[in-house]
């Protein structure tokens, strides 16, 4: 029974998202392994679908955490910026923080 359970779909694209193209065959094999031999036996369907969303999601965290630090590092810094500077021309520091921001997504 265990060896036809599939994990959600929708989590598998995911992950397709997530990692190189190179890493997605070897790294879904060994959750799919993982989720059919051990977890879903010890768990059921219910719980071996939290636990595989679960390691998408850590996957994602790890993928994308620099980028989102970064980019909450720059709102930041600007926000700080209007608070403890203020100005009446905001054109050029909108300008430059779109800029960083663009930066950081490109």
């Amino acid at each position: 029974m265990s060896a036809d359970a599939t994990p959600p779909v929708w989590a598998e694209s995911i992950l397709r998202v997530v990692l190189k193209r190179t890493d997605f065959d070897s790294v879904s094999g060994d959750l799919l392994e993982e989720y059919r031999e051990v977890v879903y036996p010890g768990r059921g369907r219910d719980g071996a679908d939290r636990w595989y969303v679960a390691q998408v999601v850590g996957f994602g965290m790890r993928s994308f955490a620099v980028w989102g630090v970064l980019f909450g590092a720059a709102a930041v810094a600007r926000d700080a910026l209007d608070q403890f500077v203020p100005t009446q021309d905001f054109a050029l520091r909108s300008a430059v923080s779109t800029y960083v921001g663009v930066s950081i997504l490109l």
